[in-house]
């Protein structure tokens, strides 16, 4: 039988209100009032609803989907050709129903409607998804390979001539750069 351990009432913290144990040092998790972060922003939808028990589907979302894994095999960006998708590259198939398929075929038991909201969710909020999307759509469709250069610093190996910057707020068409950089692209 487990045992319980009992830590006690967690008091806020005198200037930042973080919950902090009772012997916990006073004033680390802000160094003394000296480092003010923003409050959080609540998560999008369908995530606050599903969460917050206000969704039809969040028992099933919770008893599900919630599994305490902390990381997420990207493996390849793109499918190969006459192979299936998986992991990361689902998300960049471009067809909204047949992603879903992939993922209810993964997950067995799983909603279809709570994989619709989820996968909505996350190609309009994931920063990661956004970015890729956007550097995928920049390559012309009949270009078969590119390099995606996700840290500048650390560049794949072999010759690179250049590097096409994808920006947040501007984005450039291939054509306006050297031919050279139309199989390179960076975050």
């Amino acid at each position: 039988m487990d045992e319980i351990v009992n830590l006690g009432p967690r008091l806020p913290c005198s200037w930042c209100r973080a919950l902090k144990w009772k012997d916990e040092t006073q004033g680390m998790c802000c160094s003394g009032g000296k480092v003010q972060l923003p409050n959080l922003e609540p998560y999008p939808e369908p995530s606050h609803s599903l969460l917050t028990h206000q969704d039809p589907l969040s028992e099933h979302f919770l008893s599900t989907i919630l599994q305490g894994q902390v990381y997420r095999r990207i493996g390849s960006l793109m499918a190969g050709d006459h192979q299936k998708p998986s992991f990361f590259q689902v998300n960049f198939m471009g067809d909204d129903h047949r992603e879903k398929d992939i993922r209810c075929g993964i997950y067995p038991g799983i909603k279809p409607e709570l994989i619709s909201q989820l996968q909505k969710s996350l190609h309009e909020h994931n920063k990661y998804i956004m970015d890729f999307k956007a550097a995928i759509d920049s390559v012309p469709k009949d270009q078969k390979e590119f390099k995606v250069v996700i840290n500048a610093e650390r560049k794949p190996f072999g010759d690179i001539k250049g590097v096409l910057m994808l920006l947040r707020q501007k984005k450039w068409p291939l054509s306006s750069f050297d031919k050279s950089l139309k199989n390179e692209i960076s975050f």
